[in-house]
């Protein structure tokens, strides 16, 4: 069934190109046949024999095609029933737009005409608590991730000064990027191979990483990436801590339809 698609696909490119072929135009009304599309292959048919009439081929293709249902007039009749139902897709979806509008503009007036809310009322307050939950729930998250990547690199760490000796050391960071970590973001330890104590990579060298072996090649030893030892996933972006939502009067201030008492 996939080659018949590719097929028509490939005899729909050709036509595009070469339109008055009436080969390719057999070749699609063929591929219409097998995806049992009788309509479509009809129509195709009688566009080959409209270019190359005497041709008997093209001729019991389309008896054939037409003995099992397959009619222009069928394919006309879908194809106006479909633009119709498009037609009316559109305009159910241009009335949908338009009542959406219709709300959101009832529902500003309603805003506008409401009592305003005063500093100091219960509303007020409410929008303050949800706030302050919100604020408190960020932090939460922002806590956990900064322990957990505390957790990762401490055992990165581990994994690393034991596999190189150099236990006193870190990964050494340069502006912000391990010279000690792969392209992939793996912290990279002892040669397998050379013997040299860690993958080192000089990132002013390196300028575009992606696509480049020099990137994944240790300066070192010139060995790759993969025969160092892998000492696991070694994140370098600690996580952001939030910034503030705020609840303070001049917050308070910044709350549609809420302005404080005289």
């Amino acid at each position: 069934m996939k080659l018949y698609r590719k097929a028509l696909n490939d005899a729909n490119y050709g036509l595009s190109l070469s339109p008055s072929w009436a080969k390719l135009q057999s070749r699609k009304a063929v591929a219409h046949f097998y995806l049992k599309e009788y309509d479509e292959s009809v129509q195709a048919y009688q566009a080959a024999l409209g270019l190359d009439p005497g041709n008997e081929e093209y001729r019991k293709g389309l008896e054939q095609a037409k003995r099992l249902g397959g009619s222009a007039q069928n394919l006309e009749r879908r194809r106006k029933d479909q633009q119709e139902r498009e037609k009316r897709e559109k305009e159910n979806a241009a009335a949908a737009a338009a009542g959406r509008r219709k709300q959101q503009n009832y529902d500003y007036s309603s805003r506008e005409n409401e009592a305003p809310m005063r500093y100091g009322s219960p509303a007020v307050e409410e929008v303050l608590r949800q706030r302050g939950r919100k604020e408190q729930m960020r932090m939460e998250q922002y806590e956990r991730d900064l322990i957990e990547y505390k957790k990762i690199r401490r055992e990165c760490l581990a994994k690393w000064r034991a596999s190189t000796g150099l236990v006193n050391e870190k990964p050494e960071e340069d502006r912000g990027r391990s010279v000690r970590v792969d392209i992939f973001g793996f912290l990279r330890g002892k040669c397998v191979k050379s013997g040299c104590n860690a993958w080192y990579r000089d990132i002013d060298a390196v300028h575009n990483a992606w696509g480049n072996e020099e990137a994944i090649t240790c300066a070192v030893c010139g060995y790759s990436n993969g025969e160092h030892e892998d000492c696991g996933q070694y994140p370098l972006r600690e996580p952001l801590k939030p910034r503030s939502m705020g609840t303070s009067f001049q917050d308070e201030l910044k709350i549609p339809g809420i302005h404080r008492a005289n």
